[in-house]
């Protein structure tokens, strides 16, 4: 009985210092072998002691943006003031691409020489092209077959222009029906004339 009162305090109290050592002088005494030391219980860190946690990892840098490989457009480089005379239709063939401001009709393309801008509509139903308003100076437009593209239109891009095309389509005996929109327009105060093209 006595082992047994003695091992439980040993095991509540713990085993160190003084008290460990008067436990062991009274199992000695009464013949007992002495409880074996019991280790005392981990003390806890306190919070202040806590490791202060990891900085997160720096996320991945975005990867830069691709440069659109497209045509360039006017804003790269944009008309000069001065005027220069129609290109001759063999010019147009070294004439490089360029982007408009806005277009929605893929059967159109663009072309350019100076200030003077060529567009090609593959319309092979194109009966003819109508001005509808602004002005006609240095404006060329045909219509053909053999060349593969319905509608040819050219005009020169100059501040203060305006003005507005329009690509019919044969229509049999009803006559003809609208098939895509020219605008051009270079307001006074504007760095760079808007032109578009809108398939109607």
């Amino acid at each position: 009985m006595k082992r047994t009162i003695i091992g439980a305090l040993a095991v509540a109290l713990g085993a160190g210092g003084a008290l460990s050592g008067l436990l062991a002088s009274r199992a000695g005494a009464s013949g007992l072998p002495a409880a074996p030391p019991v280790a005392a219980p981990p003390v806890a860190a306190s919070i202040d002691e806590a490791p202060a946690p990891s900085p997160p990892e720096p996320a991945p840098s975005a990867a830069p943006a691709r440069l659109d490989d497209g045509p360039p457009t006017l804003a790269s480089e944009p008309p000069a003031a001065a005027k220069t005379s129609p290109p001759k239709h063999a010019d147009w063939k070294a004439a490089s691409p360029v982007r408009l401001t806005r277009s929605n009709d893929a059967r159109c393309s663009a072309r350019r020489l100076r200030e003077w801008i060529r567009i090609d509509c593959d319309i092979p139903a194109a009966d003819s092209v109508a001005l509808l308003a602004g002005s006609r100076a240095g404006v060329e437009v045909w219509t053909s077959e053999l060349e593969h593209h319905g509608a040819v239109i050219v005009f020169p891009v100059r501040r203060g222009d305006r003005r507005v095309l329009q690509v019919n389509e044969s229509a049999g005996k009803y006559g003809v029906d609208p098939s895509a929109l020219v605008s051009e327009a270079w307001v006074e105060g504007e760095d760079i004339p808007t032109i578009t093209i809108q398939h109607i």
